[in-house]
């Protein structure tokens, strides 16, 4: 890993596959955009496909070449290790990781979190996109609900208790009654 070439003819073809997969997704059903943009839209860091494919189009192997050193340069190792193995043994592990890489340490605003964004109190917000495919007749709406503090576990515990005892009867409503297609129901605190 530490003395990675680039191949030129597997980069076009891993390329080539990553731009057939993020055209593609743009044709997924409603259902899946509505759920891929609200990911989108309440993260601190997430760039869309649209913008994926974009940045894709003048990406050359010798852009990977000389990226990837730098890559290696400042890097954040969290790691997990799970399984039958002693935790001196999973020191030893991630030691020998960081000795091969030798990373430097990254300042706090390179870390790329999955932080979710808290929505102001008492505030609402409507993203409305059109759909790529323009034969699929199909919409969706992801509603998203964030409650109270994150730390506040009795309240998280509620909330999820709440989340199972609805899910049931809203699907019977507008799956199976109303047959309004796929219903995803979670909970955030």
């Amino acid at each position: 890993m530490k003395n990675f070439k680039v191949d030129p003819e597997r980069f076009l073809l891993i390329k080539e596959r990553l731009h057939r997969a993020f055209n593609n997704s743009l044709l997924d059903s409603p259902y899946h955009h509505s759920i891929y943009y609200l990911t989108y839209l309440t993260r601190d860091k997430k760039w869309t496909n649209e913008e994926k494919l974009e940045a894709l189009k003048d990406i050359k192997y010798e852009d990977i070449e000389t990226f990837y050193p730098e890559l290696l340069n400042q890097l954040y190792i969290e790691s997990l290790i799970h399984g039958n193995i002693f935790k001196e043994d999973a020191i030893k592990i991630l030691q020998k990781v960081e000795e091969i890489l030798q990373p430097k340490a990254l300042i706090p605003s390179q870390l790329l979190g999955r932080r979710t964004i808290i929505i102001p109190p008492g505030k609402r917000f409507i993203y409305q996109r059109d759909v790529f495919d323009l034969n699929n007749v199909n919409s969706a709406i992801e509603y998203h609900i964030q409650v109270g503090d994150l730390m506040d576990k009795e309240l998280r515990a509620k909330v999820s208790l709440l989340d199972q005892i609805v899910s049931e009867p809203f699907y019977n409503q507008l799956r199976t009654k109303e047959q309004l297609g796929k219903l995803s129901l979670g909970s955030e605190v």
